[in-house]
């Protein structure tokens, strides 16, 4: 007849998506807070740095705008965390904020 159609309808075949995916590793399990407690300012000579912990578990640091003091958190910071230039301040893993502080 004219409404049947000449061949049958095409199907793609099926996709085994349990062979296709690959399976992620485990999440690692937390190995605990390195510093109990954070202090939220630190006052020097030439004025405050801020820490706060981001939900990731890394460390934001913010220093007052003092030419010496951005020159002391630079030295600090440099090589053990990285500038964030949107929100001006020091992304520090929370194991290297030790070493961080002792500089400072």
């Amino acid at each position: 007849m004219i409404s049947e159609p000449l061949e049958p309808r095409y199907s793609p075949p099926a996709k085994q998506y349990d062979a296709v995916l690959i399976p992620l590793p485990p999440i690692p399990e937390t190995t605990g807070n390195y510093i109990a407690d954070l202090p939220e300012k630190i006052e020097t000579a030439h004025g405050f740095i801020h820490l706060r912990k981001l939900p990731d578990g890394r460390i934001a640091l913010r220093n007052d705008p003092d030419e010496n003091l951005i020159g002391l958190v630079k030295k600090a910071c440099k090589g053990r965390g990285t500038w964030n230039p949107r929100f001006r301040n020091w992304i520090i893993n929370e194991t290297d904020l030790p070493r961080v502080l002792e500089t400072l």
